[in-house]
């Protein structure tokens, strides 16, 4: 893919908790976290950080100019 390390910054805890193994993944999301895991399994290094949402404003600038 072309990526060495990538970091990914969701705004959920939960959600890292569970894909950093910390968390038991809840059944309904069973299926997502597998496909997550398999994905990042093929990067030389992901990384999960949890980031709150009001702190994605750049995130937000960068995707509204993108799309726009």
């Amino acid at each position: 893919m072309g990526c060495d390390e990538v970091e990914i910054e969701p705004d959920s805890q939960v959600i890292i908790s569970m894909l950093n193994g910390e968390y038991v993944v809840d059944a309904t999301l069973e299926c997502f976290i597998y496909d997550i895991d398999h994905l990042t399994s093929q990067l030389g290094g992901v990384r999960f950080v949890f980031v709150k949402r009001n702190g994605k404003v750049d995130a937000h600038a960068v995707a509204s100019y993108v799309t726009a």
